[in-house]
């Protein structure tokens, strides 16, 4: 599977994003696929939040470094 890192591009950022790609590889492998889990790591003494998401094709790591847009939030149906 291809494995894709989306966000902020420094080192510390990609670094973390791997770690957390690992982790949920350890923990579901390639199951699980569509639903975003966030993880919590530690780099180098600072703590960094990680999107990781499965899909058919890739593994995806979202470094969380800010405010996030809600725009894909849905409440319940359209009418």
């Amino acid at each position: 599977m291809k494995v894709l890192i989306k966000g902020d591009t420094e080192p510390a950022h990609i670094a973390a994003a791997y770690s957390a790609i690992e982790e949920h590889k350890k923990k579901y492998g390639t199951g699980n696929k569509s639903h975003p889990f966030t993880y919590s790591i530690r780099y180098r003494g600072k703590h960094y939040q990680i999107e990781v998401t499965n899909t058919n094709k890739h593994h995806m790591a979202h470094v969380i470094t800010g405010h996030r847009q809600l725009t894909k939030v849905h409440y319940g149906e359209a009418a």
